[in-house]
């Protein structure tokens, strides 16, 4: 039987570990490979570190919010944040990745002044980057890289912050930190080269030394369902892999688990793909042509509610102006 398919599998394994203020602090304190990176995440207060915004799953849908945010403070700092930090995942070089940060840190900035109006100087931003895979960044493109200058002109200009972590390099005694950030990160290097198969029972032991976390109701099937959305792994191989870190009769539950979230999830990306259909159909059905800053608006809604009342909106839409606009 075919497998359902999960849009984006490595940002849902992200977000679903990296969402904890206590597992995302300990990739900021092991991660970064540089001094000067190293040197920054000392100057911040990890204990303060918060989520901003708390990842909801649920079983029918595959996809996740956006790009995670947090808020964190300095040693020292009489003020509960004032910074903040970006969180970014890719398996895949973007050319635009500098422009698309800044775009974010002005967003942020934009919230914060209505917010304080003023009163209180904007959080100093980091943009942290999670990054694996054959397609890897040689340099991280600053501001001035993109930006036309000539010999006289000032330099630096919009440039922030980017701690880069690589794990693509990494070997298995370099993944350190809490031992559900060591299992999610090797998959992710795992999964980018399809290793997962061959590496998945190994992998799972590492969670040995916290087994009776009362989290692993939820980490266990989370991996499991990575393990078989990327690469050839069966329910027999994750169940066998469960049942190191609890009793049998709890593996096999946990694999049934995760076998139905599969399922769930593909059905769900089945709807999403018929709602983004149904969208553009009525869109061309109205106006005739839809332009392709439009498409690629719909095309990345990922709520199947949210796609049905686009069909609604596109009737209810005197021109492709209006519905843009409300798009």
């Amino acid at each position: 039987m075919e497998r359902p398919r999960i849009n984006n599998p490595h940002d849902s394994l992200v977000r679903r570990f990296l969402h904890d203020p206590e597992l995302m602090a300990d990739l900021l304190r092991y991660g970064p490979q540089k001094v000067a990176d190293q040197k920054m995440v000392e100057l911040l207060d990890l204990t303060k570190l918060a989520c901003k915004d708390p990842v909801t799953i649920t079983e029918r849908l595959a996809e996740m919010r956006g790009d995670l945010r947090f808020s964190a403070a300095f040693k020292g700092s009489e003020r509960e944040s004032n910074v903040y930090l970006l969180f970014e995942h890719q398996s895949s070089v973007s050319s635009n990745f500098r422009l698309r940060g800044l775009k974010y840190i002005i967003l942020e900035y934009d919230k914060f002044w209505e917010l304080t109006q003023g009163r209180e100087k904007f959080p100093y931003p980091i943009v942290l980057l999670l990054c694996h895979g054959d397609d890897q960044y040689e340099h991280v493109p600053e501001m001035d890289d993109q930006i036309e200058i000539v010999p006289g002109m000032k330099t630096g200009l919009l440039d922030y912050l980017i701690i880069v972590v690589n794990i693509t390099p990494w070997l298995r005694e370099q993944f350190r930190g809490h031992p559900a950030l060591q299992v999610a990160l090797e998959l992710l290097q795992l999964g980018s080269k399809q290793e997962v198969a061959a590496h998945f029972m190994r992998v799972i032991e590492r969670l040995l030394p916290v087994r009776n976390d009362p989290r692993m109701d939820n980490w266990l099937p989370s991996f499991g369902l990575y393990a078989m959305e990327v690469d050839n792994v069966d329910i027999e191989q994750v169940e066998e892999a469960f049942s190191q870190i609890v009793n049998r009769e709890e593996a096999h539950r946990m694999s049934m688990t995760t076998a139905e979230k599969l399922r769930l999830q593909g059905e769900a990306r089945g709807k999403i793909e018929t709602g983004r259909a149904l969208v553009l159909r009525a869109l061309r059905t109205k106006f005739k042509t839809v332009p392709e800053d439009i498409e690629r608006a719909i095309n990345q809604k990922n709520d199947p509610i949210v796609l049905e009342s686009l069909v609604e909106q596109v009737i209810m839409s005197s021109s492709l102006e209006d519905f843009a606009e409300g798009l």
